[in-house]
């Protein structure tokens, strides 16, 4: 072995150890963490794997690619990466060549350097490459006198050298000697300003503050009651980057790591005092936060109510844990962190799924489990308290999780069935996939477990498309597709498997039956099993895509993109976004700071989740389906606020779509105008959805009472304009829809304009049965159960029950006209609706089943 070999393995504590221990490295990129895994191989990796897969992830060239371990470059590409002295979670610097070129000093005279060899890079304490300084130079430079004075007089002596212990302990020293030199007078003096507030209403001392001028103030040193949450924030991140430089420290030494969990005591010690100041200060003096700014209309409540769920305090409420040494800790979903307790992941359900119409929140904590979370009292002001686990058995008793059944990603399906509850779908560490399905009884049940090669590092749910949702699972360096069914989540179906590397995805999104992916280098799409996905390289930066229907990626600096690589625009922001995601109708952020290091605060700094439900409304449209968002911020408004520019809202909308319809019955003439109508029903749709929110009072004085037939007449236009041709498999539904085509005209609601519209298109659909109706001025459409053959009056109910007592769910047509629900495939004869009826109507909703040839669904009675 080369003395390169025997001089790095004095690092490798266990070079004889297999060669697949090096899973994952932590990189530091543009002073930003993530976590790369590599790839999985039948032969030692060597350092060209590693600059392989870092060009892969990161989106650059190879040879322009610069690896520095504890200081020094790594340049040998047939060293093996233990060799190297890399270890899994060992953390290393990535820079490129042209960022190396910049940080050298200019090069000195080759009378200088020729004769001399270059001495080796020492490490530099804070990780980044140091610059290869010439042996001719160093006495000077080290003395502090710049190269260009030398010869003026003899260097200066050397400072004695210290050992690495000793610079690790001096770092620690520093730390502490910072937070109570400079730290602690600012905690003191903003916990004596909160005690020396008076008890008031929420708001007030704020509002009677910004009144003030600043010289008013009795003591120039008193924080004003407006900059306490400022300065809640200031010092909260103050701290935790001081633990953060704690964080880079090794811990090997018996003495290193007492000194290190002593500092890191310390300054928890502060924080709590600052989290104990903040709740009097919300509790008592009545400060209200200002994440979200106040307004001038209502400045006694602030714009949103937050819950605060802090990870040391809600695992103290769980039986203790045996401590492990840091460098037992699991590392963490995105990167590992060795600050000890912290969240890992967390997502909302849909609206409805928890108490009180409520959304369910789902989070993995320090312990690698997860533990949901539901509001006890109000929607709006919670408290959030904890409900199920994963590990019931284990939480109860403290055990720790071992680590290859430890959690590590999760998501919930877009949808739920009121009846049975939602699903959530969650991966392991050993590459568990594991759907849950989750009630408002504080209960989750495992339904299906499926496995895949790897550790699980995403899972997505798509939303529900013709009575199937599509899952994207990560796992190790491979993207895994599944197709789930409506009627059964326990069937899933593989589509395919896609090489995709390693690097951290911060958001997934399906659309247009294609997946789409953002990693902080760059937005990727993966059409169809048969292809390999492809990349837009994209500005290094935290990128979110927002839920499972998000149609554009949204960078940390306030940049939003589409997902083909363009430009959309620039939010209007004076910080940088980071753990911000409008996901099922609340927001799950992370505490508000001022970092401009958002990607690197936000990996290291999961200590508090802040629940946050705005007071002001999100903006109503008619571009897409229902939010969710409305629905839940509908059903905490309705315990006690009033929504009146939301019903007027839906008034004007409503009478802008009317005059769109009538406009479109004019102009079409019997002409397909497919895309035109489609639009019209969505709006419709959409304003119906949100009105059967509405109390009893808007829907007396603001709601349009013809707002829900809207919806059903033009439905019944667009479903007539999809219908599938003439043919033997097609004569049922095509009946069945000319039937509710003819009832509607003569629902007393329709006008003159829509009558003719809908006459037109029923006995365009089915004329010899037209006709019969007209003569008769009745419907005769007794059809045959398709259970038993018994014969079924014809309706427009939603069910209908044949004499022998089958329960039969009625056809596509009639269910959309009648709730704007989608419905596919037939249990009864498992034939599935024509292509042309499923693409003319709206997925954003929850699906049942039906058959486009009889129309029908049956069950047992």
């Amino acid at each position: 072995m080369s003395w390169f070999s025997n001089k790095w393995n004095r690092w490798n504590q266990d070079a004889s150890s297999r060669w697949s221990d090096v899973e994952w490295l932590e990189v530091m990129w543009n002073r930003q963490r993530y976590q790369v895994a590599l790839p999985s191989t039948q032969e030692p990796l060597k350092l060209a794997h590693l600059r392989q897969e870092l060009s892969s992830v990161f989106s650059l060239p190879v040879d322009r690619i610069v690896v520095v371990f504890q200081g020094i470059i790594l340049k040998d590409d047939r060293v093996l990466l233990q060799e190297y002295g890399l270890a899994t979670g060992s953390r290393i610097t990535l820079v490129t060549r042209e960022q190396l070129a910049q940080r050298a000093p200019a090069p000195a005279p080759a009378s200088q350097t020729s004769a001399q060899p270059q001495p080796v890079p020492t490490q530099a304490p804070n990780g980044t490459v140091p610059p290869v300084v010439p042996t001719s130079e160093m006495p000077a430079q080290a003395a502090g006198v710049p190269a260009g004075e030398q010869a003026q007089g003899p260097p200066a002596p050397l400072a004695p050298q210290l050992t690495e212990d000793e610079k690790h302990i001096q770092r620690i020293q520093q730390v502490s000697e910072h937070c109570r030199k400079e730290l602690l007078p600012r905690l003191e003096q903003f916990e004596a300003c909160i005690q020396k507030l008076p008890n008031a209403p929420p708001g007030q001392l704020q509002a009677q503050s910004q009144q003030q001028p600043e010289a008013t103030a009795t003591d120039t040193t008193d924080v004003p009651p407006h900059k306490i949450p400022y300065t809640q924030r200031t010092l909260s991140e103050l701290l935790l980057r001081e633990l953060l430089k704690l964080d880079d420290i090794p811990s090997e030494k018996d003495e290193i790591r007492a000194a290190r969990k002593a500092t890191v005591k310390e300054v928890q010690s502060y924080m709590d005092r600052v989290d104990a100041a903040w709740t009097m200060a919300t509790k008592e003096k009545g400060i209200v936060s200002d994440v979200m700014g106040h307004t001038q209309q209502d400045t006694t409540l602030g714009t949103h109510t937050s819950t605060v769920l802090d990870t040391k305090r809600e695992l103290a409420n769980e039986p203790a844990q045996i401590e492990s040494n840091d460098e037992d800790m699991p590392a963490a979903s995105t990167v590992p962190s060795m600050l000890g307790e912290a969240w890992y992941a967390a997502a909302w359900s849909p609206a409805g799924v928890g108490p009180l119409y409520s959304c369910i929140l789902a989070t993995i904590n320090a312990r690698r489990n997860v533990r949901l979370y539901m509001c006890d009292k109000d929607v709006r002001t919670g408290p959030w308290v904890p409900a199920a686990a994963a590990h019931d058995k284990t939480a109860r008793e403290g055990t720790r999780v071992p680590p290859s059944q430890q959690y590590s990603a999760l998501d919930w399906a877009p949808t739920h069935d009121a009846e049975k509850g939602a699903l959530l779908v969650t991966g392991a560490r050993d590459g568990t996939v594991t759907v849950w399905r989750v009630t408002s009884a504080h209960d989750m049940q495992a339904i299906v477990t499926h496995h895949v090669p790897g550790r699980v590092r995403l899972v997505q749910w798509s939303a529900w498309q013709d009575a199937y949702a599509h899952v994207a699972v990560h796992h190790g360096t491979h993207l895994t597709r599944y197709r789930v069914s409506a009627a059964d989540p326990t069937r899933w179906e593989k589509e395919g498997t896609a090489l995709i590397g390693a690097a951290t995805i911060t958001g997934m999104t399906w659309h247009d039956r294609t997946w789409h992916g953002v990693t902080p280098g760059g937005l990727w799409t993966w059409k169809h099993e048969a292809s390999a996905p492809s990349c837009v390289a994209l500005t290094p930066s935290c990128a979110h895509a927002a839920g499972s229907e998000a149609s554009t990626v949204l960078l940390d600096d306030g940049r939003r993109y589409a997902w083909d690589g363009t430009l959309q625009d620039t939010l209007p922001i004076s910080a940088p976004l980071w753990g911000h995601a409008t996901q099922h109708g609340l927001q799950a952020t992370l505490c508000s700071a001022d970092d401009r290091e958002a990607w690197r605060y936000m990996i290291s700094g999961k200590l508090t989740y802040t629940l946050s439900w705005g007071h002001s409304p999100p903006m109503p449209t008619l571009l897409g389906p229902p939010n969710i968002v409305w629905r839940a911020w509908m059903l905490a408004y309705l315990q006690g606020a009033p929504c009146n520019a939301l019903w007027s809202f839906i008034s004007t909308s409503f009478h802008a779509v009317e005059a769109e319809a009538h406009r479109l019955v004019k102009a079409s003439a019997g002409v397909e105008n497919m895309a035109a109508w489609a639009h019209v029903h969505k709006q419709a749709q959409t304003l119906a959805w949100w009105a059967h929110w509405a109390s009893s009072e808007a829907i007396t004085n603001c709601v349009p009472p013809k707002l829900a037939w809207l919806a059903q007449w033009t439905g019944s236009i667009r479903a007539a304009l999809a219908c599938p041709p003439r043919a033997p498999t097609t004569t049922g539904y095509r009946t069945r829809l000319a039937a509710v085509l003819w009832l509607c005209a003569q629902d007393s609601q329709a006008t003159a304009e829509e009558v003719a519209c809908l006459s037109q298109w029923s006995e365009h659909i089915a004329p010899e049965a037209y006709q019969t109706w007209q003569s008769q001025d009745a419907l005769t459409l007794d059809e045959p159960c398709p259970a038993c053959a018994e014969p079924i009056s014809f309706s427009l109910g939603p069910y209908a029950r044949c004499p022998a007592g089958h329960v039969m769910d009625r056809c596509v047509a009639t269910w959309m006209v009648m709730d704007s629900v989608d419905t596919w495939t037939c249990t009864g004869c498992q034939r599935s609706a024509q292509a042309a009826v499923v693409l003319s109507l709206s997925t954003s909703y929850p699906s049942i089943t039906s058959c486009s040839a009889c129309g029908n669904r049956w069950r047992a009675p």
